[in-house]
């Protein structure tokens, strides 16, 4: 019955809606849902986040939104979700910091650990807030793979961040070092280079000045990821 049916409802822990094409949420989509800690949203279509759109998931602790179309973010949307540790909005459209997502959970009792904007349209970052942030809150903090207006203040913050080895710098280092010795490439002649990462397992994508890509790329083994770049015109 529809009595049962809301009583299973309000049990549910875990709710899977991505890639279903999704443009917009309903602001009573999870007034019956309200137990819910893990929501995957990724991959659809939505523009907007409103302010009451997510007012009942207090207790979710895990919120997927990559890979929408989302612009706009209402600066309260996120407002009662306390038990947050979680928030993925890379791969948006996203214009605007949400720095309000961490003044809400700068408190040292605050279980949130990750706020990842990275490849998104954010140009500017506030970097003063970001810089009086509690050094456990900027350690989940990624806003790689946006167009970042270069400043004085940019390039300090990050710098220090790196000289802390915070997690939100360090995981997305370029190659530490290339070693080509003296080898020099011809048309049609394959080359192997050694790209020294600290992740495993990860198939990489070689860049060419100019952003020419380079049209074959093999991972071998665990600590080093060779490239094997074939020349052409």
């Amino acid at each position: 019955s529809g009595n049962n049916s809301s009583r299973s409802n309000l049990s549910l822990q875990t709710l899977l809606l991505n890639n279903n094409n999704l443009t917009f949420l309903s602001s009573e989509a999870f007034v019956h849902t309200i137990s819910l800690r893990y929501l995957d949203l990724s991959s659809n279509r939505l523009a907007l986040l409103d302010e009451i759109i997510f007012e009942p998931l207090e207790k979710l602790e895990i919120l997927l939104l990559f890979n929408n179309c989302i612009s706009q973010i209402d600066r309260s949307a996120f407002h009662s979700m306390v038990a947050l540790q979680k928030l993925y909005l890379s791969h948006n459209l996203i214009s605007r910091f949400p720095l309000e997502v961490l003044k809400e959970r700068s408190k040292e009792n605050s279980p949130f650990k990750l706020l990842d904007v990275s490849s998104n349209r954010i140009k500017v970052l506030p970097v003063k807030e970001l810089q009086a942030m509690r050094a456990w809150l900027k350690n989940g903090v990624y806003f790689h793979n946006n167009t970042l207006t270069c400043s004085c203040e940019l390039h300090d913050l990050v710098a220090y961040w790196h000289l802390r080895e915070l997690s939100s710098v360090s995981d997305f280092l370029n190659c530490s070092e290339v070693k080509i010795l003296k080898k020099e490439g011809y048309l049609e002649e394959t080359m192997v280079l050694d790209c020294d990462t600290r992740q495993k397992y990860m198939a990489k994508r070689w860049v060419l000045p100019g952003n020419i890509s380079a049209n074959n790329t093999t991972v071998l083994n665990v600590f080093a990821l060779p490239m094997s770049i074939h020349f052409f015109q």
